[in-house]
């Protein structure tokens, strides 16, 4: 066994000792080729003196690119490039790729000089002479060991600059997200802000309507101790008198009682705003980086201006902002389920179908019809669409991600299993004709149907 010190010592032993006999050996004759005549005619088309460490500079592919333009005087070629390529993943020299393309046919026509890369790459040549070409191999690496471990200080150098770059490029990358972040944030507290000044007014509201209701409700007491002394001293016209004024009565209390309904849903609305909020944003960043979803809404709303060419209005049940533009773009009288101005696809779709009149719709469109059908059984739609679709109307189908599934599965819910086979079955059983598929490009399933 050898120490690190006696093998060191070894190795700069037989560096001197070939050092010394390459001293002994006899220096070969130097020829110099004779000057040329200078010719200005050719001097524009003659090729400028490249050197190897300009050509070697750079690595991988910038290297083959620069080497094809600077020898070749052209692009690299595919196969060209792939077997250069090869022998370079394959550990072979830079010398030895701006030789195989230097002294190729190719090459040697266009005849760019580089000085000292003939000897050096016909050793590179050597060193694939098998057992010779090892040992030749061998003393020129031992003898370059020095330039070696410079090339090794340089390549540390040179990673530690590109890893210094590389994170600085990701620290403003990071700063830059940062800051977006930063600013969406505000917005949304922004919108908070604003949500929370309107719900202090519709509290406001509803203190003055809980003040109303209890006047009445004391009044309408009154009116019953009135209607009870009186029904002992009428006869049959005033106990007709009164029946009719207890039928008032009680309208007043149908009336109070949806009066109080209809506060409890503004509060629920109100306590329900901000997930809703967020759930719009989530969708519009979603969707807005979904690169396929303009496509698919692309080929729905041409098939569904192609059904209802004749005009009429469009109802759509939580299909997104986007559709709808996407049908105002094209011209088409789009009404969606609106909510008193909160985001609309998060609308109870049976209260729309509810509001909407026998027979005014010439379409109806679910684009997110998986989430529409877990607040609606797919009877209680179809037997809506039969009522508000007019003779011939459409119904349109399709069972891509939209912003209902999504606000879902902020909420930790699920949709149900889109079947096209299915509900196309089920259309047909309930009474819709010309039932088919009208799938997008990128295979999501939609189906198009038509009241008779």
């Amino acid at each position: 066994m050898h120490t690190d010190d006696t093998y060191l010592a070894r190795i700069k032993d037989e560096i001197r000792a070939e050092a010394e006999a390459a001293r002994g050996r006899s220096p070969l004759p130097r020829r110099e080729a004779p000057p040329a005549a200078p010719d200005p005619a050719a001097a524009a088309d003659t090729p400028r003196v490249r050197t190897i460490p300009e050509l070697s500079g750079a690595h991988h592919l910038d290297f083959l690119h620069g080497a094809f333009r600077a020898i070749l005087k052209r692009p690299p070629d595919g196969p060209g490039e792939l077997v250069q390529l090869r022998l370079l993943a394959a550990g072979a020299s830079k010398v030895e790729i701006l030789g195989n393309l230097r002294y190729s046919p190719e090459g040697r026509e266009v005849g760019v000089e580089i000085p000292g890369l003939r000897p050096r790459y016909l050793l590179t040549k050597l060193f694939r002479v098998p057992v010779i070409g090892y040992l030749a191999e061998w003393l020129f690496a031992l003898g370059g060991l020095p330039k070696l471990m410079h090339h090794l200080r340089a390549s540390d150098t040179y990673n530690a600059a590109r890893a210094r770059d590389t994170a600085a490029a990701i620290d403003a990358r990071f700063a830059d997200h940062t800051r977006d972040i930063a600013e969406h944030q505000k917005l949304i507290e922004d919108q908070l802000d604003r949500l929370n000044r309107g719900s202090d007014d519709l509290r406001r509201v509803q203190t003055e309507l809980a003040g109303f209701v209890d006047v009445a409700q004391r009044r309408f007491a009154a009116f019953d101790g009135a209607l009870d002394a009186v029904r002992d001293l009428s006869g049959t016209r005033i106990q007709s008198q009164i029946d009719e004024l207890r039928h008032h009565v009680l309208s007043m209390n149908h009336w109070l009682t949806s009066l109080r309904r209809t506060v409890a849903a503004l509060e629920d609305a109100d306590a329900q705003q901000p997930a809703r909020t967020l759930a719009a944003a989530v969708a519009e960043r979603r969707l807005g980086g979904d690169p396929l979803r303009p496509l698919r809404l692309a080929a729905w709303r041409d098939a569904l201006a192609a059904a209802v060419a004749g005009g009429g209005r469009v109802l759509d049940l939580g299909s997104g902002a986007d559709w709808q533009a996407a049908l105002a773009a094209q011209n088409i009288a789009i009404d969606p389920a609106d909510g008193g101005g909160l985001p609309s696809f998060l609308d109870d779709p049976a209260t729309a179908l509810a509001r909407t009149g026998d027979g005014e719709l010439a379409a109806l469109s679910v684009l997110d019809g998986a989430a529409v059908l877990r607040r609606l059984s797919a009877a209680e739609l179809f037997a809506a669409a039969q009522r508000v679709l007019r003779s011939g109307g459409v119904l349109l189908i399709a069972f891509t991600e939209g912003p209902v599934s999504i606000a879902d599965r902020l909420d930790g819910r699920g949709g149900v299993d889109a079947d096209p086979a299915l509900f196309a079955q089920a259309l047909e059983a309930a009474g819709f004709a010309e039932v088919r598929r009208c799938d997008a490009a990128d295979g999501s399933p939609a189906l198009l149907a038509r009241r008779r």
